[in-house]
């Protein structure tokens, strides 16, 4: 009898799982959709060496869009890039109207010297863009040795006329010796993007001690009047290989 009443209790917890399961709402899936992409930023400065890296910038038209996969093929015998980017778009669900900004970083890998064009697959409103590789200098991925940089901003000064570029990390903690950034290269291109290369190297020596109470630094550099306007991309280089990117959109100086 024990057993016959085990049986039973047992099946009618399944039942009740079961019941719980069924009762519970069953949500579509966000839709893959193309991304609204509206322009395509091309760092200059990578070799046959580096990892190759574009960024996407647009806007969404509502709070139920998200980023979503991108997929990159490269024709390495016509030097033709097409990137695919779509985005997640939220479904049955309310949206928000508001404009919602976004940029995202493509990784294209190690490329081969030259010029390639690049188009943003099933876009015609983006015109293909040239990315040049040049032949690398040296062995190293990177020209240089970079800060571990965790924020880049630029913003104006207290008068209004001069950009000041402010970056910010922590250096990595060594037991002899530490880390220095000795010069903050800059550079704006004519596609509106600002490189920025935190040249650093390992020192021994009497810099290293602030670094034994902590390893945190903040860097500025004065941009001057003529730094650039409008909207353009920030792309820093750091040293994990990767980079930062943000967008700036800066307004003219007082006169």
């Amino acid at each position: 009898m024990r057993s016959n009443f085990l049986a039973c209790l047992s099946g009618y917890l399944l039942s009740l799982s079961g019941f719980a399961f069924a009762s519970e709402p069953s949500f579509p899936q966000p839709a893959l959709v193309r991304a609204p992409v509206d322009k395509i930023y091309v760092p200059h400065g990578f070799d046959d060496n580096d990892n190759v890296e574009l960024v996407l910038k647009g806007q969404f038209p509502n709070t139920c869009y998200k980023t979503g996969p991108v997929s990159v093929d490269v024709d390495k015998k016509s030097q033709k890039i097409k990137i695919t980017a779509q985005s997640y778009r939220a479904q049955q669900t309310m949206c928000a109207d508001v404009m919602i900004s976004f940029i995202q970083p493509v990784h294209l890998g190690i490329l081969d010297q030259g010029t390639y064009s690049v188009e943003l697959a099933g876009n015609p409103n983006v015109a293909p863009i040239q990315l040049t590789i040049e032949a690398a200098k040296q062995a190293t991925q990177d020209d240089y040795l970079y800060a571990p940089v965790d924020i880049a901003t630029v913003a104006a000064d207290d008068s209004g006329d001069r950009e000041v570029l402010r970056i910010e990390g922590n250096y990595p903690y060594m037991l002899v010796g530490c880390m220095v950034t000795k010069e903050v290269r800059t550079s704006y291109d004519k596609d509106g993007v600002l490189i920025v290369q935190p040249i650093s190297e390992f020192a021994d020596g009497d810099e290293c001690t602030s670094q034994k109470l902590s390893t945190h630094y903040k860097i500025e550099k004065d941009l001057g009047k003529s730094g650039p306007k409008g909207e353009y991309l920030i792309h820093v280089r750091t040293l994990n290989g990767l980079s930062l990117n943000y967008m700036v959109d800066s307004k003219p100086s007082r006169d």
